[in-house]
């Protein structure tokens, strides 16, 4: 009863925002980021002198550089958050690649020098149960804005989210439900994480699908590719968001979701973190305009660095992408300014649920807080 007021008074009051990573228990279905900071939850919340240090960091001499996002962590947090899945994991992993619904990163890095993953042929037809093959899914890398791949560029009717880093997956699959319409990509590089979605999904299907399957118990089950079902419209990259966005098209998507990423709230580890000018800059390469980015974090430390980076890298209001293409490098020049959308949108419409994660921040004290940008 308690859980239930918490998520009732979450989902129906007011949003706490500026203007104002199991489906069961267990060590083996912890969220990721609940991992990596269960020791240092309390470090998260900073208080309003570590505010000022952040927004002041530009004029500090031996400030640490935010320009850059690093990919690669260092080998403490690879042995908490890098750690294989169960047997069971793995195998709903590869067993949901199989039937289509998972882009194999291996060979997703394969073209990407020379090409890009096409966001339009990625959906245009429903799991066949059988793998992607992303040779199919490929397009000529840009050498300029205007040469965005057609496909995506024309097909404006189609609304597509990326969702970097969705841990346990609770916000992925509400929105993919309760927005069918709707194309989700989520990426996450946590393999527990990733095969408790892809088990999800997997039971979801299969039980959609032997309800529709003849009646009288007949044993007869229908042709997946020519069935439509629930999550037809989510596809799981296992891998990195961030690197998975710099093999998009430019103007591909419709929103970028950050739903509690790693704070890394000490001063050294700032390089870490998700939002850094170069992700930024990435983000508003692959947004059409009018697209929006969506932050979702309980750490205060987080939110203002977060503001902090979308105001600079809107006052510079430009970004600049190279991209190797055969053996000519050309530089994509992409003109973005940000917008802050004030208020919030209401999270009904990109945070529909209170995740666990969530829930146990709110009820050790702290609260969600929310923001979003708009690419104009």
């Amino acid at each position: 009863m308690q859980q239930d007021a918490i998520k009732n008074d979450v989902l129906s009051s007011p949003l706490r925002s500026s203007d104002e990573t199991s489906s069961s228990p267990g060590q083996d279905h912890v969220d990721s980021s609940e991992q990596i900071h269960k020791d240092g939850a309390d470090n998260s919340i900073l208080d309003s002198s570590s505010h000022n240090a952040i927004m002041e960091e530009d004029n500090t001499e031996n400030r640490h550089t935010i320009s850059d996002y690093v990919s690669k962590k260092p080998k403490w947090w690879k042995r908490i958050a890098g750690r294989r899945g169960t047997p069971g994991q793995r195998k709903a992993i590869s067993r949901m690649t199989e039937r289509g619904y998972v882009l194999s990163s291996s060979k997703l890095l394969i073209g990407k020098h020379r090409h890009q993953l096409s966001v339009c042929k990625l959906f245009a037809h429903r799991p066949n149960g059988k793998p992607i093959c992303i040779e199919d899914m490929l397009v000529p890398a840009a050498h300029h804005e205007s040469e965005t791949c057609r496909d995506d560029r024309d097909n404006n009717d189609q609304y597509v989210c990326l969702e970097i880093g969705f841990g346990q997956g609770e916000v992925l699959l509400a929105n993919a439900s309760k927005f069918p319409e709707r194309c989700y990509i989520g990426s996450e590089i946590h393999q527990p994480g990733i095969g408790n979605v892809l088990l999800r999904m997997e039971r979801a299907i299969d039980q959609e699908m032997m309800m529709i399957s003849s009646p009288s118990g007949s044993s007869f089950i229908p042709d997946e590719s020519q069935t439509a079902h629930t999550y037809e419209n989510v596809r799981i990259y296992p891998g990195d968001g961030v690197k998975l966005i710099g093999m998009l098209p430019s103007m591909s998507l419709n929103a970028v979701y950050l739903t509690f990423p790693d704070p890394w709230p000490k001063e050294d580890d700032h390089g870490w973190r998700v939002i850094q000018d170069e992700s930024v800059h990435a983000i508003g390469r692959v947004l059409k305009p009018g697209g929006c980015f969506y932050l979702a974090t309980d750490a205060v430390c987080f939110y203002d660095w977060t503001m902090h980076i979308f105001q600079r890298v809107s006052s510079v209001g430009k970004c600049e992408e190279t991209i190797p293409n055969a053996n000519v490098t050309a530089t994509v020049t992409v003109t973005v300014q940000w917008e802050q959308v004030l208020p919030c949108p209401d999270r009904a419409e990109w945070l529909p649920v209170v995740s666990k994660y969530e829930e146990k921040g709110i009820a050790e004290g702290r609260h969600t807080m929310l923001q979003c940008w708009r690419r104009v």
